[in-house]
């Protein structure tokens, strides 16, 4: 009798997790970002603005945003291109109309409720750039 309870137990559990409309398990990248914190400073209203987009089939857009001296908040532009997960939270970006694909590491903080990447100018100078999801 007691078998037969944990046979029980067991078919209407497995019958209740699976279905066939179980979510796809969808990279941690995808989905609508905003930039919040620059060298672990966080941006100011204007800045948080800035948007980021990134799809299921692969293609991303970035709506940027500047604050000016005196206070006004501007587009600073959008940009678009495909992104790709390479790997051990490496991804492939490439701009629209560009050949170079850059690979950046991105670390995805708890329940993947933001995400971190550091970046190297040419002159030497460092930027770690937090994004959250919307």
């Amino acid at each position: 009798m007691k078998n037969l309870l944990i046979l029980c137990i067991a078919i209407i559990t497995l019958g209740t997790s699976c279905s066939s409309n179980d979510e796809k398990n969808l990279d941690p990248l995808i989905g609508n970002w905003y930039k919040f914190s620059e060298n672990k400073k966080e941006v100011n209203d204007c800045e948080k603005k800035t948007t980021l987009n990134f799809k299921e089939n692969g293609d991303y857009s970035i709506s940027l945003y500047e604050a000016l001296t005196n206070g006004d908040c501007i587009s600073d532009g959008m940009d678009t291109g495909k992104w790709a997960n390479k790997g051990n939270n490496n991804y492939g970006i490439i701009l629209a109309g560009d050949n170079f694909e850059v690979i950046q590491k991105i670390t995805f903080g708890e329940n993947s409720s933001s995400f971190t990447f550091t970046e190297k100018e040419e002159d030497g100078t460092t930027y770690t750039t937090t994004y959250k999801r919307k």
